[in-house]
């Protein structure tokens, strides 16, 4: 129970610090300073977008794509590298499903740690990484008709995960524990409620749900046959 209430402390933190359109707070000093316009999320007007909307393309090739925008840093307003790896991992809808697979992100030991790649979003950038935590918002989101879920969880050990989840998010919903396995896409920056800069990992990938996994092969019936 301590777990949650610490979680819950600092998901609310991150909460607080943004309107609800994602935009930072004023600081008291007045209105904030002028941002960066973020680029425009529209395949069409972006080359890369092109790339991504290949079903060939692969994991590694579409890590190379968005490693250019991995850096970005705009306070309140997702990377875009971690939207560009969102809209690619989704798919096109097609019979092959998703083009990130649940047994591409699902490891048993993770490759990075939020602490890592707050301190270095490049070297990090599609290392993969499973997180149990608190989920504080979850919304659904699309890019280009390409549906997927993005929100924030809690993680037990006081992180927070900016999540895009593709596939199936089952029942899940505000204040539901889970775990969540995918590859690091940078950091999102915020302003906490006293006007701090804080730091939230970006992470694309599944909800660790039976729904998201690979269906088990099953015996034809010679086999089942000779197993009685």
């Amino acid at each position: 129970m301590r777990k949650v209430v610490y979680v819950a402390i600092a998901v609310t933190t991150v909460l607080g610090g943004c309107k609800k359109n994602g935009s930072p707070t004023e600081p008291a000093g007045g209105p904030a300073a002028p941002k960066p316009a973020p680029k425009v999320e529209k395949p069409d007007e972006d080359p890369g977008f092109t790339r991504l909307k290949k079903p060939s393309t692969t994991l590694a090739e579409a890590i190379d794509i968005v490693r250019e925008d991995v850096d970005q840093k705009s306070i309140g307003t997702h990377n875009f590298a971690s939207r560009r790896l969102a809209f690619w991992a989704v798919g096109d809808g097609g019979d092959k499903g998703s083009a990130l697979k649940w047994d591409a992100v699902a490891v048993t030991k993770n490759e990075t740690n939020p602490r890592l790649i707050i301190k270095d979003p490049e070297a990090s950038l599609g290392k993969r990484l499973c997180v149990k935590g608190f989920i504080a918002e979850i919304h659904k989101h699309k890019i280009e008709e390409r549906k997927m879920f993005r929100g924030l969880l809690g993680t037990w050990g006081g992180d927070i995960l900016s999540f895009w989840a593709i596939g199936d998010t089952g029942d899940l919903v505000e204040e539901r524990t889970a775990k969540f396995c995918g590859v690091a896409a940078g950091k999102y920056v915020y302003r906490s409620r006293e006007g701090k800069e804080k730091d939230a990992i970006e992470v694309v990938g599944f909800f660790d749900l039976p729904t998201n996994k690979p269906t088990p092969p099953q015996p034809g019936p010679e086999v089942a046959a000779t197993a009685k």
